[in-house]
């Protein structure tokens, strides 16, 4: 059951429902993205390393969120980066994306993620463990 102060909290729920898409990105805008230009983003699958191997976004780079700051080297502060995690409630990639936000990476989420993307029938890739 909802409560009733949360319910009738209009300014706050308008403020939310203005500003809940504005740091997603679709599933169709992604792969718009990914056939038009690879190098004015970045791409980071932040689920399980085993499910990375069984099936990522090509070009994803595999960095779990606790491992986000010490890897901030490895990305570009000037590209907004594309976080995903597995499906509409896993919260891995919010997670991942306060961490790039608060070092001021530029940082949005796949909407629905890796289950969305695959609803979509958009490609994944496989990577055997001697390819990373």
């Amino acid at each position: 059951m909802f409560h009733k102060n949360i319910v009738n909290d209009f300014e706050r729920a308008k403020f939310y429902f203005e500003n809940m898409s504005a740091y997603l990105i679709s599933p169709y805008e992604l792969n718009v993205m990914l056939k038009k230009s690879m190098n004015s983003f970045q791409l980071i699958d932040v689920r399980d390393y085993e499910d990375y191997l069984d099936g990522h976004i090509e070009f994803a780079q595999h960095i779990p969120p606790h491992k986000i700051e010490e890897n901030l080297s490895m990305l570009d502060k000037t590209k907004p980066t594309i976080v995903y995690c597995y499906n509409p409630s896993c919260k891995r990639a919010v997670h991942a994306a306060l961490k790039l936000i608060e070092h001021k990476y530029p940082a949005v989420i796949l909407d629905g993620g890796i289950e969305t993307w695959e609803e979509f029938d958009f490609e994944t890739v496989k990577t055997s463990a001697s390819d990373k």
